[in-house]
């Protein structure tokens, strides 16, 4: 018996060695990516949205205020991951170098979930806590979570920190004090930052304290939610009041702008168009069914806290699908539901953990293991294979390496003062140098929805002092009239009051750059387009 428990203790050992080690490797394989490569390469980890916050950032890094273009005041970012970024560019400035530190700090994010969640699981069994790494090395470093620039990692992060410390502290046993509920409260209150429309964490964990203490009468309860919720509810109120202050809006204009909150709409296509985030929400249900019944059965033990807790984490996951599905109308990204596939391999490694404990799968727990080897290969062969063809450059370029080249071009070419106006404007505006105001509106202020719900585009333009106007490619029926006739009229849509805000008419006389042809996604075979710059100069007579 003693020789058995050294020899798994001594396996044990190794593995946690090797895992260390492993991760370290993979960050360092990061790094040397982020700092070795050249800045085309870097466009096919960072998402043009990312370079919003990067741009904010390094204007407020440089005491410009919250602004992306240097004229408008915005607040169109999740605000921890904002903050971050302004850290980052305070203490590695510059263009090129600022942005590398900020994909620096997205590594170091992954390394502390990585080991975090290994930690957090260990106590379930090894081959448990391998299960959970594994597929969130697949996840993470085959999409890129923590190198695209957007806040999901840390999202991911606070999540894995909410887990390990609510586990580990039993902060949802019936037993708690306020001092756990002060404790639960600020882990929900850096969740929530992380990504604002996480906020469904809240309404999950009062419903979980609810059923928890509804016997204890209700001043414990009130109590307990008082503890609880202090914290998020504080800091929820003084960022409301610091935006309605700052910016004219409680929340982010960005979540203004793509919600149709509290008007339903149903858009299925927002789950339907990213195959893991539908795969992944399923899971997660499957995954409340037997969390229910296990909380049933096991509402007594010891398992009570970690029930409970996936219990928050998988109801979060349904509330944020139904707002998803029933109120974001448009700009619903594939990294929107990378959480929800964290939260199903926490359910999946835990709920799977449990079921091995019971009479009859106990004896087969060396599947587990026989099948790790298997589920290994896969796990870290396919972001392998893909980091390989892309340092080989084996890897197509995309719109936004062209929008690069389009910037480059105006940096070189256009006056200090030309101000652009552009959709999807986040690498355009970054690397250009150039004062580039968003027509998307998402980190631009109220006063442009309000030219725009008035359909007076052309005076905001002039407002602002337009000169220049640049394109990442015409949809395939405004590109073939283009072409076809030499001029074309776009329209540019006011997203707060689901409205055209008015038309731009784009001349081929007036055309000053033009990128190669390319196609994106959604093309039809033979369709293309081209990344533009076109002079601006609206007649006295448009609004």
């Amino acid at each position: 018996m003693g020789k058995t428990s050294s020899k798994t203790a001594l396996s044990n050992r190794i593995l946690h060695i090797s895992f260390v080690v492993f991760t370290f490797a993979a960050a360092a394989v990061m790094l040397h990516l982020v700092w070795m490569s050249p800045t085309r390469r870097l466009l096919w980890l960072v998402t043009d949205d990312s370079f919003y916050y990067f741009q904010t950032a390094r204007n407020m890094a440089a005491g410009l205020g919250s602004t992306f273009d240097g004229i408008n005041k915005t607040n169109g970012y999740h605000p921890l991951w904002f903050m971050l970024c302004v850290l980052a560019y305070k203490v590695v400035p510059g263009m090129y170098a600022g942005l590398r530190a900020v994909l620096s700090m997205g590594a170091a994010l992954w390394v502390a979930s990585a080991l975090l969640l290994w930690a957090g699981l260990r106590d379930r069994g090894s081959a448990w806590a391998l299960f959970a790494v594994l597929s969130f090395f697949m996840v993470t470093l085959r999409m890129f979570t923590y190198l695209s620039g957007m806040e999901t990692g840390l999202l991911d992060l606070s999540l894995i920190l909410l887990f390990c410390f609510t586990r580990s502290g039993k902060l949802l046993d019936a037993r708690a004090t306020a001092r756990d509920g002060l404790a639960l409260g600020a882990l929900i209150t850096l969740a929530v930052f992380s990504r604002l429309d996480w906020i469904f964490l809240i309404p999950g964990l009062a419903m979980v304290l609810a059923v928890l203490h509804w016997r204890d009468g209700f001043r414990r309860l009130v109590s307990r939610w008082a503890s609880v919720f202090i914290l998020p509810a504080l800091a929820l109120v003084a960022y409301m009041v610091l935006n309605k202050h700052v910016f004219g809006t409680y929340m982010p204009v960005s979540g203004m702008l793509k919600s149709s909150f509290p008007h339903p709409h149903f858009h299925p296509e927002n789950i339907t168009s990213s195959w893991s985030g539908a795969a992944s929400a399923l899971a997660v249900g499957i995954a409340t069914i037997w969390v229910i019944v296990l909380l049933v059965r096991h509402h007594r033990t010891d398992a009570a806290n970690d029930l409970r807790l996936l219990f928050v984490l998988d109801i979060c996951v349904i509330l944020h699908l139904g707002y998803v599905l029933f109120f974001l109308r448009w700009a619903v990204f594939s990294w929107y539901f990378e959480p929800y596939m964290l939260v199903a391999i926490l359910n999946a490694a835990m709920i799977g953990s449990w079921l091995f404990q019971s009479k009859w799968l106990s004896k087969r727990s060396s599947l587990v293991w026989a099948v790790m080897p298997l589920f290994a290969v896969a796990a870290l062969g396919i972001p392998a294979r893909y980091y390989t063809r892309l340092v080989t450059d084996r890897v197509a370029p995309g719109w936004t390496h062209y929008v690069y080249d389009a910037a480059l071009w105006a940096r070189a070419n256009t006056p200090p003062d030309a101000v652009f106006g552009m959709t999807d404007a986040g690498t355009f505006g970054y690397f250009s140098d150039r004062r580039v105001v968003n027509l998307d509106g998402i980190v631009n202020n109220l006063e442009y929805q309000e030219y725009g719900s008035q359909g007076r585009l052309h005076d905001y333009l002039r407002k602002v002092g337009v000169t220049y106007f640049a394109s990442h490619g015409l949809c395939p029926g405004w590109e073939t009239e283009y072409n076809e006739s030499g001029e074309v009229a776009i329209g540019i849509p006011c997203h707060l009051h689901e409205r055209a805000a008015g038309e731009i008419r784009l001349r081929a006389a007036d055309l000053v750059y033009q990128s190669a042809k390319y196609t994106v996604s959604g093309m039809q075979p033979g369709q293309s387009s081209r990344a533009r710059i076109w002079r601006y100069s609206p007649s006295p007579n448009t609004r």
